[in-house]
Parts: C-alpha cells; structure tokens; sequence
C-alpha cells in the first residue's frame, strides 16, 4: 500500500482503539487545548526533514509530513503546509517499502504515536506511544524515527 497522509478520526465519541472517551482523555486528544506543551513540532519537524534523504535512499517511500491543526475548530484539518497552520498540536510522517508501513506522529505534549505494519507477516506489528509519562525532547524523537526506519528490511 502506498503512503499516505495520517488521517484522524472525526468521531470524538471514541479513540483509535474503539474505547469510548471522556474527561481527561479528551484533552490529550486535542478537543481542549489543556495538555502542557513539551515540545517545539518545528523542532520535530527538522528532525523528520534531516531523515528524508537517508530513507528515500534506502528504498523507502515517504509521505508528505503532516501536521494537525487546532487554531481552525473539529475536526482538526490536516495539512502538509505548515504555513496553513494556526496552531500545530502534531506533525506525522509514514513511511513505506513493499507490504511494510509505518507511521509516526509526534504531539507538542511530548508524545508519540508510534504503528508499524508489515502485511505479509501480520504477526510484526508494533504500537506504541514513546514518550508517554516522560515527554521526548526533539532529539529523541529522533531516535524515534531511527527505530521505526530499523524495522524496514
């Protein structure tokens, strides 16, 4: 499957994972703007940029980096312009190569949503959010990104 742009949900009665939301939970996911920011996204943002090439040249298909926008009301647009955005909560990128997928998003909170998928052997999945309780500096988002490029063979 090729790559794609990240998608969101528009549903905000449940998560990704079919739960229902309420309360607190629905800060961290952007319906109110209560989560601390951790994180400067441009900063993520350069260090997604950095690793292009090096994917690109090892076989990979890129999407266009993406970033959620939270100044323009729900659902929150996505957009690969960065200038369209009023107010950045997240930047993403996914990535490709034969039947593998990844996908990272990185949230100004400090966390990361983390999904690799190879769809010939559906047992190597991997979801995670790094960063979750100890929010990632942009370095180590970086470091994200190097570990879902290593899963590509």
């Amino acid at each position: 499957m090729p790559a794609e742009p990240i998608g969101w949900a528009t549903e905000p009665q449940s998560c990704r994972h079919g739960r229902p939301i309420s309360g607190i939970l629905t800060r961290f996911i952007g319906h109110d703007r209560a989560v601390e920011k951790q994180l400067d996204l441009d900063e993520a943002h350069a260090e997604i940029q950095a690793r292009v090439p090096l994917w690109q040249s090892a076989g990979l298909t890129v999407a266009a980096i993406t970033w959620r926008d939270q100044g323009r009301g729900w659902p929150p647009p996505i957009t690969s312009n960065r200038d369209e955005v009023i107010e950045a909560d997240s930047v993403g990128v996914a990535i490709t190569k034969g039947t593998q997928e990844g996908r990272v998003v990185v949230f100004d909170g400090g966390w990361a949503d983390f999904d690799y998928l190879d769809w010939e052997m559906q047992d190597n999945v991997v979801s995670e959010t790094p960063g979750w309780g100890a929010p990632l500096s942009a370095s180590e988002f970086g470091e994200v990104l190097d570990r879902l490029a290593a899963l590509f063979r």
